[in-house]
């Protein structure tokens, strides 16, 4: 059933001001209750009892007394007449299609929050703490990624200590008797193959940097053309994806800027190691 409550408007008699509607639908019944008039306790009310419009033979069904049951408080008025009471019947059967047309709507809309809660729910994702950082990703990825530079810089130590002459000392074979052209040669080879590496180290970040920011804008143009059409699954893939590749584009834009900065200094340390160097430095002084 639908249940309709009223205020009293005072602009219409209380016989006439519906205080509440009730559709019964399943009973096929409409009950109105009026509200009280002054110095009584009870209030009039009326009863409908819908009929289908016409009969089994076709013919239409007329109002008939018995379709309507009125109690009507403290009048001695003689009820409304048939047609009055047919035309309100009309009016209330309107109303009765109306309302259930916005009971259905309020449901549908119900049933549609209720889904959009469950796939919500589906797909929550718990937040992991900062600190754990063996369950969170980025947390990981960050440790992973100072590790390796660690492991980067220990390792540029382990080379400071090697024997950056040897491999070229090796190429020239007995050096007792080494003469200072072939002195300023061995330097030389050394600057040059240092300085190679340097470049190439260089140009590797530098394409690793541009791969990481190609990928990310195809990504971010595949995402434009998409966008209206992703679920809300593939949208926080592609977020994870944009937070991932950024942080290693800003990984390797620090490493390459780093590079940068040292290769000049590194050049110039080699450089002075190899003036130092006992086995070279005699015949370096100028």
């Amino acid at each position: 059933q639908i249940k309709e409550q009223f205020r009293r408007n005072t602009q219409k008699p209380a016989d006439d001001d519906v205080a509440e509607r009730i559709f019964m639908i399943s009973e096929e019944r409409i009950m109105l209750t009026y509200h009280c008039k002054d110095s009584y306790i009870t209030a009039s009310k009326k009863e409908f009892i819908k009929q289908k419009e016409e009969d089994n033979k076709g013919n239409k069904i007329i109002m008939t007394s018995d379709m309507c049951i009125s109690y009507q408080v403290g009048s001695f008025q003689k009820n409304k007449k048939l047609l009055h009471l047919y035309e309100m019947m009309l009016k209330l059967m309107d109303a009765e299609k109306h309302l259930r047309h916005q009971v259905w709507e309020s449901e549908t809309e119900v049933l549609e929050i209720l889904k959009i809660r469950e796939e919500e729910a589906a797909t929550n994702k718990l937040t992991v703490s900062m600190y754990d950082t063996e369950r969170n990703e980025k947390s990981k990825q960050h440790r992973e990624t100072m590790e390796r530079l660690m492991q980067e810089e220990r390792q540029r130590q382990v080379e400071q200590d090697l024997d950056y002459l040897a491999p070229f000392l090796i190429q020239m074979g007995s050096t007792e008797k080494m003469t200072k052209w072939q002195a300023l040669r061995l330097k030389e080879d050394c600057l040059t193959d240092f300085k190679h590496r340097l470049i190439e180290k260089a140009n590797f970040i530098q394409a690793r940097f541009e791969k990481e920011t190609q990928e990310l804008q195809k990504k971010q143009q595949w995402y434009q053309q998409n966008q209206l059409s992703m679920t809300l699954e593939d949208e926080d893939a592609y977020l994870t994806y944009c937070s991932d590749a950024m942080f290693r584009i800003h990984i390797l834009e620090i490493r390459l800027n780093r590079h940068k900065e040292m290769a000049p200094q590194k050049y110039m340390e080699l450089d002075e190691k190899l003036c130092k160097d006992p086995r070279l430095a005699e015949y370096l002084k100028f």
